[in-house]
């Protein structure tokens, strides 16, 4: 059953996988809810079961682990929407269609015009005017060319990094 109302499994090509049964099981047995053919994999490898607070998901004493987002399984863990799933060599997005608020495992940049160098303002905006370069590749007015764009951590201390 593929239905994307309830919370589900997708794998990497998209195929999804509902979880419907009280406990959804993982691994390479045949009786397993969702079978791996991976040798990595053991007959019975983990399990996701439902509680009152959500889905919660569990090794069970598998040889090569359960990840959930990069970190080996050492205890169950309550899954959250967009949460990533490796079982040997596979890996499972958990999504809850219920979620109020996807969240994200990416960093935010924000970036606060006061904190910004004048020059890469004035930079972007004699580029984004269509002004002609420099032989030098700068801008006239001392603008920073494209290629020297702000980097993660640009606005620290006020001062843009290059």
């Amino acid at each position: 059953m593929n239905d994307l109302s309830v919370p589900h499994l997708i794998d990497l090509l998209g195929e999804v996988f509902s979880l419907t049964a009280p406990t959804f099981t993982l691994g390479r047995a045949p009786d397993c809810d969702l079978i791996i053919a991976d040798r990595r994999v053991s007959r019975r490898h983990a399990e996701i079961y439902r509680q009152e607070e959500g889905f919660i998901l569990r090794d069970l004493d598998s040889t090569n682990g359960t990840w959930l987002n990069g970190q080996r399984l050492s205890a169950p863990a309550l899954l959250q929407d967009g949460d990533i799933i490796a079982i040997g060599d596979v890996r499972f997005t958990f999504r809850d269609p219920d979620a109020t608020l996807e969240t994200s495992h990416f960093p935010r940049l924000v970036v606060d015009g006061a904190a910004v160098h004048p020059d890469v303002t004035a930079g972007l905006v004699h580029h984004q005017a269509g002004q002609r370069r420099r032989a030098d590749g700068h801008l006239p007015g001392g603008g920073c060319p494209p290629r020297h764009g702000l980097r993660w951590g640009a606005a620290v201390g006020g001062q843009p990094r290059r």
